[in-house]
């Protein structure tokens, strides 16, 4: 019976523990930043369980739940918004009605070294790579049609 005690009280011990440590931001906890923030026309994207890129022109917030959030006023050159620079990601909002209806891939571009992604025409876009590093980015951004031609290029 001792013994049962004791697995029963480690068991419950390691569950206090766990539930500590657990970052995963709620949907609940979502919906109170934004309406804190009185935010409109948001889009929300999930880079982990505890950072989310949440989008409302022209801000793109990061937002990491009780360990707080950082809002960016996005650079713009050609209807591309840029901005949530986080180590390994950076959000995006597209304006750009060529490359809204036109690309279908994408380019990024750091230190000479070139990786290509999908795009399959979002608005919001989050691109995740880990050479991306604040506080300057330094990349190169390259929209590519479906016979890969360049449609658009740029560098931030």
């Amino acid at each position: 019976m001792k013994l049962h005690v004791r697995s029963l009280a480690l068991i419950l011990f390691l569950l206090l523990l766990t539930s500590c440590y657990n970052n995963s931001i709620t949907e609940k906890e979502l919906t109170a930043f934004i309406e804190s923030q009185d935010l409109k026309h948001v889009s929300i994207q999930k880079l982990s369980d505890s950072v989310y890129y949440i989008f409302s022109e022209p801000r793109i917030f990061v937002y990491k739940g009780s360990s707080g959030y950082h809002a960016s006023n996005s650079l713009e050159q050609d209807k591309i918004l840029i901005g949530g620079l986080e180590k390994g990601s950076v959000g995006l909002i597209i304006r750009n009605t060529n490359i809204l209806r036109n690309a279908k891939t994408y380019s990024v571009v750091i230190d000479q070294r070139n990786r290509e992604y999908e795009y399959k025409g979002e608005k919001f876009l989050v691109i995740k790579d880990y050479r991306i590093w604040n506080p300057t980015p330094q990349m190169k951004i390259i929209f590519y049609n479906d016979n890969s031609e360049i449609i658009y290029e740029t560098a931030y």
